[in-house]
């Protein structure tokens, strides 16, 4: 059972480790909550929740605009994008 929390962690780290690197590059201000979540912040205000499955969840004092909307919307899609990739190389043969 230790092995694979310690294996469902790294996944997770990965997942949130690439997912904030391209938001990063896109100049986007995340931050890691607990283990399953990663807050994304558009000026200093949160505006979404980004699940280790890429599913992203509205938070707690989000901020509402057209550009948090779009922020979301991106940050969405690439969550998507980066879950796709780790799940192929999980699958792939060695």
């Amino acid at each position: 059972m230790e092995n694979t929390n310690v294996r469902q962690e790294e996944i997770r780290s990965r997942f949130f480790g690439e997912l904030s690197l391209q938001l990063r590059e896109m100049g986007v201000v995340s931050e890691r909550k607990g283990a399953n979540i990663l807050c994304v912040y558009l000026d200093g205000e949160p505006v979404c929740d980004v699940h280790p499955t890429g599913s992203i969840f509205g938070c707690d004092n989000q901020k509402e605009s057209g550009e948090a909307r779009d922020l979301q919307y991106q940050t969405a899609r690439i969550a998507r994008t980066v879950r796709m990739y780790l799940d192929m190389l999980e699958t792939a043969p060695p």
